[in-house]
């Protein structure tokens, strides 16, 4: 069996709303998600949305598998690491944010990490490190400081590397949530896991292209396969092209790279067609949720 964990705060419910309408759109088969969300605006949406995909949608509450020391918004970067060792009946699991659009089908990487019993994720272009580099050991500070991989999205057997879920909660820092991802690579080297590691494109499972020399464009309209500019089809886009203030964060901060802003205007509008048909056109429409519950409509226009 198979898992996918999706963490949404109340901020990210336009993310998570498009993630599962694409979770559909891109037919995605034999995989149950877990959507690990607040009590709140967040339950309110999972709970309305919990039988109206074929895939089976289980809310699971952050209030339930937090740290007491640590804010709501702390916990909504740390609790999937306490809850996803209780998913004792799967094989493999896929964790992720809200935040990370979803732009095809994933069976064959699960397929993948079943055959190989390992682990895959993201490889951080940014990073001036290989993966390889993980094999000089003179270099694991500044490796793991600078993120040389992601943590999002991560696939792995259940079996045999659940250990990295716990070692990660066990490590978890209360004092600054958001070292999660370099914490996450200093647990590769301390429980020696690089070697069962997948490291996967970061052109294509995280999509930083909105300063890249070229556009992202959308290769067929009708099927929403987007390629990125090596012309490799994306998988995820990691994102908020539903925020406006994001969008011109992205935008403003183009204008300080030479000729950048002509391709992140257009990669931006890419985006935000995507996000709009995801959230419009398909299974379960944002009218459809917001007629139901107007109170939360604050949370999908800002």
């Amino acid at each position: 069996m198979r898992a996918l964990v999706i963490t949404a705060s109340e901020g990210y419910l336009p993310g998570l709303h498009a993630f599962l309408n694409a979770f559909e759109y891109y037919e995605n088969k034999n995989i149950n998600v877990f959507i690990l969300c607040s009590k709140g605006p967040s339950r309110t949406y999972a709970e309305f949305i919990q039988n109206k995909f074929s895939f089976l949608i289980t809310p699971v509450f952050i209030e339930d598998y937090s740290d007491e020391n640590i804010s709501i918004d702390g916990n909504c970067i740390w609790a999937k690491y306490k809850f996803i060792p209780t998913l004792t009946n799967y094989d493999s699991v896929c964790h992720l944010d809200a935040d990370c659009l979803l732009l095809g089908n994933l069976e064959s990487t699960f397929d993948f990490i079943e055959e190989t019993k390992g682990l895959a994720g993201v490889k951080n272009n940014r990073s001036p490190y290989k993966f390889e580099d993980y094999k000089d050991r003179t270099l694991t500070v500044d490796y793991c400081l600078l993120q040389t991989l992601y943590n999002y999205p991560l696939f792995f057997s259940f079996n045999e590397h659940i250990d990295l879920m716990n070692y990660m909660w066990r490590c978890r820092d209360a004092e600054n949530c958001s070292n999660d991802p370099i914490i996450f690579n200093k647990s590769l080297f301390d429980l020696d896991k690089h070697k069962s590691f997948t490291p996967l494109s970061g052109d294509v499972w995280c999509g930083e292209g909105v300063f890249h020399s070229s556009t992202m464009r959308i290769a067929d309209k009708e099927k929403k396969i987007i390629l990125n500019p090596n012309g490799d089809r994306m998988m995820i886009w990691h994102s908020r092209w539903w925020s406006n203030y994001t969008t011109l964060q992205f935008l403003n901060a183009s204008k300080n790279y030479k000729n950048s802003y002509t391709f992140a205007k257009q990669n931006v509008d890419v985006g935000i067609s995507i996000i709009s048909f995801l959230s419009n056109n398909c299974t379960v429409t944002k009218k459809e949720f917001l007629t139901e519950h107007p109170e939360c409509e604050y949370y999908f226009t800002r």
